[in-house]
């Protein structure tokens, strides 16, 4: 025999918005994709098949020539975008005119508003190499595609430098954290970025493709480094 089950329902009021409605797991996520790909269809001026890469994204601006994706940025000067599947292959394609991209928090709106023009875009995002923290007996390296939600993340910061995972997990908004890297905010050296103080207060060393800079040497200014051209 089955037993009467009597169903009850309970409603706990949620104040965050004004029809004291909320919901979890699927029911907050089902609409986000969605919503995504509407807003980059919709910038584009076309329509981008699933899986929405930067590449895919990139060949579908330059196919279509309406004025939505002219409407990108009047300020923004056309240029080639490029992926480098290692170390080696990124320095090879590199010249006085390109710039290494992985997360583009500081690069892109630099070249939206004109501050900044390339004739080539060098995607690093997806080297292995160049991302992960390792720690040794004398130091803390962290790879320069490492996203700030990593750091902010990693046991191996929290445990050998607690600020500085402190200070990662408190850069912009999810978004961002997951999005932006530490390599990109210390090359481009924003006077709004975190990093760039922490590794003057760090004593740390910069590696880059070419030599190892003392942090006291590398920055020289606002937005100014003493990266050179193609490193």
């Amino acid at each position: 025999n089955f037993p009467q089950i009597k169903i009850d329902y309970t409603s706990t009021p949620a104040t965050s918005n004004p029809l004291d409605a909320k919901g979890c797991v699927e029911a907050g996520t089902i609409a986000s994709p969605p919503a995504v790909m509407n807003a980059v269809i919709d910038a584009v001026g076309t329509d981008v098949s699933m899986p929405a890469t930067a590449e895919k994204v990139w060949k579908a601006m330059k196919k279509n020539n309406s004025k939505k994706t002219a409407a990108l940025g009047k300020n923004m000067k056309s240029f080639n975008f490029k992926s480098a599947a290692n170390t080696r292959e990124a320095t090879k394609m590199a010249s006085g005119r390109t710039a290494f991209l992985a997360g583009g928090m500081t690069l892109l709106p630099a070249m939206k508003l004109g501050l900044a023009a390339y004739s080539d875009l060098i995607n690093i995002k997806k080297i292995k190499a160049l991302s992960g923290i390792k720690v040794s007996s004398k130091s803390l390296r962290i790879g320069a595609t490492t996203t700030h939600a990593d750091v902010a993340s990693s046991k191996e910061v929290g445990k050998s430098i607690p600020s500085l995972a402190v200070l990662a997990e408190g850069i912009g908004d999810p978004q961002v954290r997951n999005r932006g890297t530490i390599g990109g905010s210390i090359a481009n050296n924003d006077p709004a970025a975190d990093y760039p103080s922490a590794c003057l207060a760090l004593n740390a060393t910069i590696h880059t493709s070419k030599r190892t800079i003392p942090a006291d040497k590398f920055f020289k200014g606002m937005f100014e480094t003493d990266l050179k051209k193609g490193e």
